[in-house]
């Protein structure tokens, strides 16, 4: 774009100010915007760049006549949020501060040589929160993040009883370690040396993902088929039942059965096969809703970023627990409402005891109850923590309040221990001042990827998104399909049973959650014993 350069009218000027600015990555405001003149100017504080243009009475053309085209962003963002270079410093000033305005919080900065390397954050508030009234599951995944040295935030989330994402800790690490780079080989084996009594399962639409990607010769309708078999197979809740839909799927396709044998770890896929306490969670869409979440943040500086989830955390927590008071009931709503459907659905169950404890039900088939243990032989009560319809028709007949027999986790009183404690501010009106800092901690060796920054990533396959057209209009805006995000392929969800010493902890005694070669620490002085 330069002086002189002619358009039809002011319109097709400002489109070309739209795609000038989308193809350099900037945003631009309007000074004076009419059909006969246009003056724009970046939106960055500090920045000159500014175009002036307006009609040629003579000749009815729109010209350029006035551009200043260099753009001070690069120093307007650095005024704002300060260097880049000089924030990995300031992280030990900032974990310091962390450190000394919420006691027993867990943070860790480790630097290779004079490079750094990866940090740690796991806020008291939130240790203590997930330790005391959340469901003991943890939600394991990374995010890249997007500013100018890169890296991953690696993130542990867990899930209040209302569903909501409850996070745990944080990590941010650099991106040139093949351990780093090889995440989905690492979690794994990380869990297992970690939480060796800690059953783990994988994020069904990731298994989705994987199972689109290695069984392309099946074709699309064959493929989508033996996926909704899969599907039901992971959902099941009894051995007959698994049992069935597995020789289903043999006979749809031996290539798809011939993919579920050779995973050969069942116990992580299946419901019943599962040994940990899993909550019918098939999904770690949990982690997905954090990173969007912190989607804004991924761009600052990491000193910047790091305070930005910080101050977001702090809020949540805060309205979450004034919300909490407001409530008056003693289940979630939706729960309730589920407890309510089930009841309904009872009513016409047949059953006998045989003794004070024990229950035989008849729905089209003969199911055992056994009410002090809370479990039913068709196992949807041990896999969800609510009695299901079996239990539900024997809990009627012994004026007993059904809600006694729902997991705590699902209470309201739970939901505010959980959100009991705070994370408290952290001021930053005395940080060192990045201007000429002796750095002490440089960012990490980083190589700059070919081309532009992507700002969106590649879908899997089985996250397309297909457009369905109006059969009366054609019209592709009425009618919209439905598509899946992906993250790694080997997004977790974990049974958390407790953390286990790990050999080789350069920090002394610390019970540590090892990803690859990056990992989660907390000290047993500093709030591990929370856990």
């Amino acid at each position: 774009m330069e002086v002189s350069d002619q358009f039809s009218d002011s319109e097709y000027f400002k489109d070309a100010l739209r795609n000038f600015a989308i193809k350099r990555n900037f945003n631009f405001t309007f000074i004076k915007n009419d059909k006969q003149r246009v003056t724009v100017k970046c939106v960055a504080e500090g920045c000159e760049w500014r175009v002036h243009g307006s009609m040629e009475g003579s000749h009815e053309m729109f010209r350029i006549k006035i551009i200043y085209p260099t753009h001070m962003v690069a120093v307007a963002k650095d005024v704002l949020h300060g260097s880049e270079v000089a924030s990995y410093d300031l992280l030990m000033w900032y974990t310091k501060k962390v450190l000394l305005t919420n006691p027993g919080s867990v943070d860790i900065v480790e630097n290779d040589g004079p490079r750094f390397k990866r940090v740690f954050f796991a806020f008291k508030a939130c240790v203590i929160g997930f330790k005391t009234r959340c469901r003991p599951l943890l939600y394991l995944d990374g995010t890249h993040l997007l500013g100018k040295y890169g890296g991953t935030l690696l993130g542990a989330t867990g899930k209040d009883g209302n569903d909501g994402f409850f996070h745990v800790a944080f990590a941010i690490i650099d991106n040139e370690t093949d351990a780093n780079w090889t995440w989905s080989k690492g979690i794994i084996s990380a869990v297992a040396k970690v939480f060796p009594s800690s059953p783990y399962v994988y994020c069904l639409r990731h298994l989705e993902a994987n199972f689109m990607k290695a069984n392309v010769r099946l074709g699309k309708s064959l493929k989508e088929r033996c996926w909704s078999i899969l599907s039901r197979i992971m959902f099941s809740c009894a051995e007959k039942e698994v049992n069935d839909v597995v020789a289903d799927l043999l006979n749809t396709s031996a290539d798809a059965h011939q993919w579920l044998i050779q995973k050969s770890d069942l116990a992580h896929l299946v419901n019943y096969m599962f040994k940990g306490g899993r909550w019918g969670e098939m999904y770690s869409n949990v982690v997905e809703s954090f990173n969007a979440w912190i989607k804004e943040a991924r761009h600052l500086p990491v000193i910047n970023m790091v305070d930005s989830i910080r101050f977001k955390l702090m809020g949540m927590l805060c309205h979450r627990r004034e919300q909490s008071h407001r409530w008056e009931r003693h289940l979630y709503l939706v729960i309730h409402q589920e407890i309510e459907e089930l009841v309904e659905e009872s009513r016409n169950l047949l059953f006998d005891r045989s003794d004070g404890d024990h229950f035989e039900v008849v729905d089209q088939k003969n199911y055992c109850i056994s009410l002090n243990a809370r479990a039913c032989s068709c196992h949807s009560w041990q896999v969800y923590g609510i009695p299901y319809k079996h239990a539900c028709a024997i809990i009627l007949q012994t004026d007993t309040n059904i809600h006694r027999y729902v997991n705590n986790y699902f209470t309201v009183d739970s939901y505010r221990q959980a959100y009991a404690e705070a994370i408290f501010p952290v001021a930053n009106n005395y940080k060192p001042d990045d201007v000429n800092l002796e750095l002490l901690m440089r960012p990490p060796i980083t190589k700059k990827p070919i081309g532009r920054p992507r700002r969106k990533r590649l879908e899997s396959q089985a996250s397309i998104v297909h457009k369905l057209r109006c059969s009366r209009c054609h019209d592709a805006d009425d009618v919209s399909g439905i598509g899946f995000g992906m993250t790694t392929d080997a997004s977790l969800v974990m049974s958390v049973d407790g953390f286990a010493p790990v050999d080789g902890d350069s920090f002394g005694f610390r019970e540590s959650v090892w990803m690859s070669s990056t990992f989660f620490n907390f000290s047993s002085e500093e709030g591990a014993d929370h856990f």
